[in-house]
């Protein structure tokens, strides 16, 4: 590995004019750990750290010499490191662009420096355009996302548990917008029927005032707002299940 050093000058971390060679690994080491690399080499960089060891031990000219071998053995490491590493940014930018790795494990891979999981995930999908499939699958959950929006259904999945941030938030599937969809059309034809039985059975000379009129031309009114008629014909239900319960009597046993 090479790093620009002071004054833009070009310095190998083998440079045999260190002065301080075991001060130097010891920052190498620390700062390939901070990348990453115990997960992507935790063999190469512990010989790496039994090297140091000796050479602080032994000291003198033995030790400078065991001292440039460590790091030596570490601009290996770190040179494999860094190809990996930008590879495994090539990896990442494909499965996120054909959404192939929907759970992000070869981003959390990434993330903890073990860039050899996050090959091994690129290498089992190995297509470089989206499949016809997930093309069509991806239209379809679209256009089910569009219907869910122009209706003002809350959408699955945005609502937050405590605690959680927006980060929290997945993105609905098509499955789940489907069923938001069908539930809501389920209950638009309920709500139609209870406002058309309301209004049948409203007495032929009620006046304005008549409890069951207002009612009635109440729930009528809401039907511009569908997602507030639901709600509420929704409470009335429990509150007519609740009446129901308490004339039929609680048995404690």
């Amino acid at each position: 590995m090479h790093s620009d050093g002071p004054g833009g000058q070009q310095s190998s971390v083998t440079d045999q004019n260190s002065p301080d060679p075991l001060g130097l690994l010891a920052q190498r080491v620390s700062g390939l750990r901070e990348a990453g690399g115990e997960a992507f080499d935790p063999v190469g960089l512990s010989h790496v750290e039994r090297l140091a060891r000796r050479a602080e031990g032994v000291g003198g000219a033995g030790g400078q010499h065991l001292a440039r071998r460590a790091l030596a053995a570490l601009e290996r490491i770190h040179s494999r490191y860094d190809a990996s590493r930008r590879q495994a940014l090539l990896d990442l930018e494909r499965l996120d662009r054909l959404g192939l790795d929907p759970s992000d494990t070869a981003r959390s891979a990434f993330q903890r420096g073990d860039l050899t999981r996050v090959r091994r995930i690129a290498r089992r999908r190995p297509q470089t355009e989206p499949r016809l499939r997930d093309q069509l699958h991806r239209q379809w959950q679209t256009a089910l996302g569009d219907e869910v929006e122009r209706r003002g259904i809350s959408s699955p999945g945005t609502i937050l548990a405590p605690g959680a941030t927006d980060l929290d938030v997945q993105e609905p599937s098509a499955l789940e917008l489907a069923v938001a969809l069908y539930r809501n059309t389920a209950a638009s034809t309920d709500a139609a029927r209870t406002i058309e039985h309301a209004l049948s059975t409203l007495p032929e000379q009620a006046g304005p005032y008549h409890a069951g009129t207002i009612a009635a031309r109440t729930l009528q009114a809401m039907q511009a707002a569908p997602p507030y008629l639901h709600s509420q014909l929704a409470r009335l239900e429990v509150f007519a299940a609740l009446e129901d319960f308490a004339a039929k009597g609680y048995d404690e046993d």
